[in-house]
């Protein structure tokens, strides 16, 4: 499973820039929709927990990702990992404070993690068929900075994602 997880993400990191070559050539998209369910509480640096949403966007066969946190006061997220499993964990494991904010748990076990700037990402093109009916765990973990200096960690409640 693990290799099989790694290989279609892994197409996905590295052909990414294609998105407009695959589109234009006719290729055919596996996956025609998603299921996500968010379970698990975020912490950030201030205000309302984190929140990850996770959409498809079939115009590129592709995972949209959005992290939806408040960001003032010259405090920002200047980029997040989104960390990749197929489990939750048994129990949320609290994450060391610092580096991480008070209150932030892990709820997935990671396989691997995508970093991107910011709090916007999309992962595209999916074209993998045997991904239509797995199963995955997603959470990201976000970098705060105030005044451009690091600042700590915070973490996005968890999703449950399922390719159809």
């Amino acid at each position: 499973m693990r290799s099989l997880l790694r290989l279609g993400l892994l197409s996905v990191t590295l052909f990414g820039f294609a998105v407009s070559r695959a589109s234009a050539q006719g290729t055919v998209c596996p996956i025609t929709s998603i299921q996500t369910q968010n379970y698990g509480v975020g912490t950030g640096a201030f205000g309302p927990p984190p929140v990850m949403k996770i959409g498809w966007d079939a115009t590129v066969c592709g995972l949209r990702v959005q992290i939806q946190a408040l960001q003032c006061c010259n405090t920002f997220i200047d980029r997040h990992w989104l960390l990749y499993g197929t489990a939750q964990l048994p129990a949320p494991m609290l994450l060391p404070t610092p580096p991480f904010f008070d209150f932030a748990f892990l709820y997935i076990l990671p396989i691997d993690a995508l970093e991107a700037p910011g709090t916007q990402q999309t992962i595209a093109p999916i074209t993998d068929p045997t991904l239509v009916g797995m199963t995955f765990e997603l959470q990201s973990i976000l970098s705060y900075r105030t005044f451009g200096q690091f600042d700590g960690f915070g973490v996005t409640d968890a999703v449950t994602l399922k390719f159809l």
